[in-house]
């Protein structure tokens, strides 16, 4: 009796430490960045945004969206063909392998004064 006890105790361990492992492994990383839009295609989904980087240089990263990509402007509900090359955004995302998809872009306030 007191061996079952212990293998039990034993397995109870084991699930207990192990679930929080495996359903941490099975929810995707959110990412976000924040850049210019550099082009939209609504009909295919996708949006290329150019982030600048912390040494000047900027690199280009393009999205995948689908329906359940939420869109705002200023704080507001939005649509995707509301938003226009040059405007700044910020892209929640996540990423499979070399796949971005946009889990929200949200117009955002430019951080650039113009002259």
């Amino acid at each position: 009796m007191r061996t079952v006890t212990i293998m039990s105790l034993m397995t109870l361990f084991v699930v207990s430490v192990s679930a929080p492992a495996l359903a941490a492994e099975n929810k995707a990383e959110l990412h976000h960045v924040q850049g210019e839009v550099v082009s939209i295609d609504v009909t295919a989904m996708s949006l290329s945004v150019k982030e600048t980087l912390k040494d000047g240089k900027t690199k280009e990263l393009a999205f995948s969206l689908d329906a359940k990509t939420k869109v705002t402007s200023h704080g507001k509900a939005g649509q995707l063909q509301d938003l226009k090359d040059g405007d700044p955004v910020k892209v929640s995302y996540h990423k499979t392998g070399t796949e971005r998809h946009a889990v929200a872009v949200a117009l955002v306030q430019s951080t650039t004064t113009k002259s």
